[in-house]
């Protein structure tokens, strides 16, 4: 996921654990003075642009993507009288600069204030018109102010998936464990685990990885490589470094730096993508 989709979904739930299981950084919540964040993103001769720009209160209010021949991302946001996100919808351009695409998402919100049902809806594709819609839906479950199961359901044409999700927090209500369940076994296996410093800063992530193997016609799945993610932070327990290092797939590491000007506003975010030989670049700006 783009950093910028990352830090204005951090944004706008940056209070509750949709903002620290859905994401990989540590949630941002920019000054309400932040106007637009500009990203440019490089790799040999091409270059990609994108803008997001946020209402006076600091809500994130469209998003932008361009190449080199015109946009090929629109998305924009709407929320309820209370501020809360309701809708987003993405649209994606074709090399004409018509509509190939849509995506939609939905919330709902509970009388907490909390999100119980998020529906995803891709539409049918101009481009390929006999394409099916395909609807997901995330459900949450909380328990104390705090999400302690969520389920998956995605539907496309006659086929139905589920998949869920449980939540393990420590004494400090702070997300320690999540577990997904494998479709097949039914069995729940540890999906990632977040770590913390003394001064309550989030410092590592490990997403572990399976393999399996057959016993007596049995799926018994077994730990495989894991992923990491590292933070580090200054004397003002602001980020200043994140680190990703993926050996599931493709050896990839990306590295992000931030920066900060004299009053504590992040204003530069200056990211690395390492996939074996090649190497990406994306250099972004907040305005206030």
């Amino acid at each position: 996921m783009n950093i910028i989709l990352r830090i204005s979904l951090l944004l706008l739930l940056s209070n509750s654990l949709l903002a620290q299981v859905g994401n990989i950084f540590p949630p941002f919540k920019p000054d309400q003075a932040l106007k637009e964040i500009s990203s440019f993103q490089f790799y040999d001769q091409d270059t990609t642009w994108h803008k997001v720009e946020f209402y006076s209160e600091g809500l994130l209010r469209s998003q932008n993507e361009y190449y080199k021949y015109g946009p090929i991302l629109e998305s924009k946001y709407y929320f309820d009288e209370r501020k809360r996100l309701e809708v987003e919808i993405h649209t994606h351009k074709g090399v004409n600069g018509q509509d190939s695409s849509k995506k939609s998402v939905w919330m709902l919100y509970d009388q907490y204030n909390n999100v119980y049902l998020r529906r995803y809806t891709d539409s049918i594709s101009h481009e390929n018109p006999n394409q099916m819609i395909q609807t997901e839906f995330i459900n949450y479950v909380y328990q104390d102010g705090l999400i302690v199961s969520s389920n998956l359901i995605s539907e496309s044409g006659w086929m139905l998936q589920t998949s869920p999700n449980k939540y393990e927090y420590d004494k400090k209500r702070r997300i320690k464990k999540v577990f997904d369940r494998d479709v097949e076994t039914g069995q729940y296996n540890l999906a990632r685990e977040f770590y913390y410093d003394k001064k309550g800063n989030h410092v590592k992530t490990i997403i572990p990885h399976y393999s399996y193997k057959m016993e007596l016609g049995i799926r018994v799945d077994m730990p495989a490589d894991s992923d990491s993610l590292f933070f580090i932070y200054n004397s003002k327990q602001q980020l200043i470094e994140a680190k990703e290092s993926f050996t599931s797939f493709e050896k990839q590491e990306i590295v992000v730096k931030y920066n900060y000007d004299l009053e504590g506003r992040l204003i530069t975010i200056f990211k690395t993508i390492r996939e074996g030989d090649r190497v990406f670049y994306e250099n972004q700006y907040l305005k206030y």
